[in-house]
């Protein structure tokens, strides 16, 4: 009951907040620094045109940075029918994601089934419904991953009688392709459709065992009383008796408990209260009070509420042009800790990385309408900007001409270092190469490998390239390629091993040529495409600078021809 009437006044909020988003996108609603005694926490919710939330972020304080904590994200189709749920957790300025939901509809629009994945453990779900002609849901059934097969979980079977009302349903537990009844529900309905008796009986594994009833009366159309039965027993009956004002609004609900031979006085009872406009102003059971204040337009302004001796909280709501803007909030333990909050409801967060790598520039956002002004602190009036180290906030104005200025927005420059996988090499078959960037966190290759180091070889002569990404402690990536000459090697390392040398090969400018005698004759330089790029004749000398700083980057063939023997090989220019 307590739970009921908090939502619908959340709901009442969440009504004045639909009315915001003139931009027909969303609304963000902002905790600034929940501040305990131990954390700083913030919080971000983004609704749609329709208060359907898209997304709920939360940040943590840490070191005077904001990092992530956890995010929900939730996508749905043009009829708002969900479609995505996706449930992340914080890694300093990345997310992980814990929980996928994927929700499938038939062409009624039911919902036909739906894949629940965590991480591809073996919580992982998915469930099928079935409906029959008259588009009733009359099967639920989920199943679970166990790493190897899709196993048996739960079944729900629903049936129905000629009005369509449901009457029945039994659920069945899983065990790798059995079902076991669980327990099953009856229920009667009048004419109407008024439901008058349920009862929900546990199956032993031989037999039904009845474990509780219950009867429902009406007056004009609405709930008078019910009376619960357990286990069948006269010594476990409870009477609820509900009461309505003149206007057939919940006034109040008592609870008796009979007691053998008559009903005694409530053991429970929750009261109602209105103003003249139909607004709640307080509900009370024998544990809690809640009080509600409204201001003349029937917006909350105030509300408290909590046990009766002990703990509770207060929220106290205010408004620009009858629209809500920010939100006070106090709150108090049974052990007398206090907890103060602040919120603002409006569209001025700043998105964006609190790291600068290396004094790069970093895209900061805010929501984007066309029908909005911007005006950020380093005089920018765009939605966004490229800022680098220092203090930002960006001050929002709407329409209607009220201005909110976001949370200061702080970006840490930080010094990071680049990948380098060395330069481009040969290597002479069969051997290999074992490449490393240097020390980061995390490591993605050009094979989706992500070990820290790879050795890169080939079966027959080519030319390959590798390539790493890599991120450090605060998320700054960088990456670098290498290309690797894979090179049989056989007129320099098997016929003539001693004779001639090329260094340094790879190399940006100026290599030597180096043979053991002196020796006259004519050295050619080929491109890929098998053109001559450079003729050098030489006589009576043992050593060759050939200069290739005029020439692009990449792989060129050389070919030294002596009286003695031709040679072959490959220089890498960087």
């Amino acid at each position: 009951m307590t739970r009921f009437y908090l939502i619908f006044i959340f709901l009442n909020i969440l009504g004045n907040l639909s009315a915001y988003s003139d931009c027909g996108d969303s609304i963000v609603v902002e905790i600034h620094n929940v501040i305990t005694l131990r954390s700083s926490y913030k919080y971000v919710s983004v609704f749609d045109a329709n208060g359907n939330k898209k997304s709920y972020t939360s940040y943590k304080l840490q070191n005077n940075i904001w990092k992530n904590h956890f995010r929900e994200i939730s996508q749905r189709d043009s009829l708002g029918r969900l479609l995505l749920h996706l449930n992340q957790t914080g890694n300093n300025f990345s997310w992980d994601t814990s929980q996928l939901e994927l929700l499938f509809y038939n062409f009624h629009g039911d919902l036909d089934s739906n894949i629940l994945q965590y991480n591809g453990s073996t919580n992982d779900s998915y469930t099928i419904n079935k409906y029959d002609s008259a588009y009733n849901l009359i099967e639920h059934a989920s199943f679970k991953w166990d790493n190897q097969i899709w196993n048996n979980y739960s079944r729900d079977l629903y049936y129905y009688d000629q009005n369509g009302d449901d009457t029945l349903m039994l659920t069945f537990r899983g065990s790798l392709n059995n079902w076991t009844p669980d327990y099953r529900i009856h229920k009667a309905y009048d004419s109407f459709h008024n439901l008058l008796f349920l009862s929900k009986d546990s199956y032993d594994g031989t037999q039904w065992i009845p474990f509780f009833s219950k009867n429902y009366s009406y007056k004009n159309g609405l709930i008078d009383s019910t009376l619960t039965a357990y286990n069948g027993s006269t010594q476990y009956k409870f009477l609820t008796v509900v009461i309505y004002d003149s206007l057939n609004r919940l006034s109040s609900r008592n609870q008796y408990i009979w007691n053998g031979s008559e009903w005694g006085t409530p053991d429970l009872s929750d009261s109602i209260a209105y103003d003249s406009s139909g607004h709640i102003i307080y509900f009370q059971d024998p544990t809690e009070r809640f009080t509600y204040i409204y201001n003349s337009s029937g917006q909350l302004i105030d509300e408290s509420g909590g046990t009766l001796t002990s703990s509770g909280y207060s929220n106290q709501y205010f408004y620009i042009n009858n629209i809500l803007d920010h939100e006070n909030s106090r709150s108090y333990t049974r052990s007398g800790e206090v907890f103060l909050s602040y919120s603002n409801y409006y569209y001025s967060e700043i998105f964006g990385n609190q790291i600068s790598c290396n004094g790069a520039n970093v895209l900061l956002t805010t929501d984007t309408c066309s029908s909005y002004s911007y005006r950020w602190s380093n005089g920018a009036t765009t939605s966004s900007i490229e800022a680098h180290r220092g203090d930002y906030s960006v001050t929002v104005t709407h329409p209607n001409g009220a201005s909110y200025i976001s949370t200061p927005f702080e970006i840490v420059s930080v010094t990071s270092r680049n990948a380098f996988l060395g330069n481009d090499t040969l290597i002479c078959l069969p051997s290999e190469l074992n490449l490393s960037p240097g020390n980061f966190t995390t490591y993605l290759w050009n094979d989706s490998s992500i070990n820290s180091q790879f050795v890169a070889h080939s079966a027959n002569a080519d030319t390959l390239t590798y390539y790493v990404l890599v991120s450090d402690t605060n998320s700054c990536q960088s990456s670098d390629t290498i290309n690797i000459i894979f090179d049989a090697c056989l007129s320099i390392d098997k016929h003539f091993p001693n004779l001639f040398s090329i260094y340094p090969n790879p190399t940006s400018s100026i290599t030597n040529i180096h043979l053991i005698s002196q020796e006259s004759g004519q050295l050619l330089l080929y491109n890929l495409n098998g053109q001559i790029i450079k003729n050098i004749s030489f006589q009576n000398i043992s050593n060759i600078e050939l200069n290739i700083a005029d020439l692009e980057n990449g792989i060129y063939h050389l070919q030294l021809i002596t009286l003695k023997k031709t040679f072959n090989s490959k220089i890498i220019k960087n």
